[in-house]
């Protein structure tokens, strides 16, 4: 696997997108409004899953390589999102940290367990971290959309992005259930906002 960008930089990607995840969220008038792109969800409970995410995955590296996740990463046992705006956004910060400090420590060839199991991506808390960037990402994208003010992505989290999908999502060793699509890279265009 080839990496756009070095663990270093990874880190602060994940960094950048959680602080834009929470500024989102703290400009929300309402944390209870649905989430379009995540139908059953309100805003507070994309929060909710987004810090729990992150409790999972320090939870999981420091666990170290498994057939299985380990068992105390069930997101039922961890602490619920307060409710209070400054508290959760707290609560979101501690989360994220958590995870970063477990990756920091472990650096990025630490064998983890991993949700796409044997394919071309490594099982590894740096592959982890790569994938990070992207649930971060598109989860702040949904609650921006929430708002009716979704920003483009930045370029860097995009680019990442397409090599992380080819090289770990559609990378599975399971068949592709979807009908196959052309990307057209011959005619570069300026991406919104860039």
């Amino acid at each position: 696997m080839r990496n756009i960008v070095e663990f270093p930089e990874v880190l602060r990607l994940i960094e950048d997108r959680s602080a834009a995840f929470r500024a989102a969220i703290a400009s929300a008038a309402d944390l209870d409004v649905q989430v379009p792109t995540c139908p059953d969800w309100t805003l507070r409970e994309l929060a909710q899953h987004l810090g729990d995410g992150r409790r999972r995955q320090a939870a999981i590296i420091a666990a170290g390589p498994g057939a299985e996740p380990p068992a105390k990463t069930d997101p039922k046992g961890a602490p619920t999102a307060p409710r209070d705006r400054e508290a959760l956004d707290a609560w979101l910060a501690e989360s994220t940290e958590l995870m970063l400090d477990v990756m920091r420590e472990a650096g990025p060839d630490r064998g983890c367990w991993t949700w796409w199991g044997r394919s071309q991506a490594p099982q590894t808390s740096g592959a982890l971290a790569r994938h990070q960037i992207q649930e971060i990402a598109v989860h702040t994208y949904d609650v921006q959309l929430t708002q009716g003010a979704a920003q483009p992505l930045p370029t860097d989290v995009a680019v990442e992005g397409v090599d992380e999908f080819l090289t770990t999502v559609a990378a599975t060793t399971v068949p592709w259930p979807f009908t196959p699509a052309t990307i057209d890279c011959t005619r570069p265009r300026a991406l919104p906002g860039v």
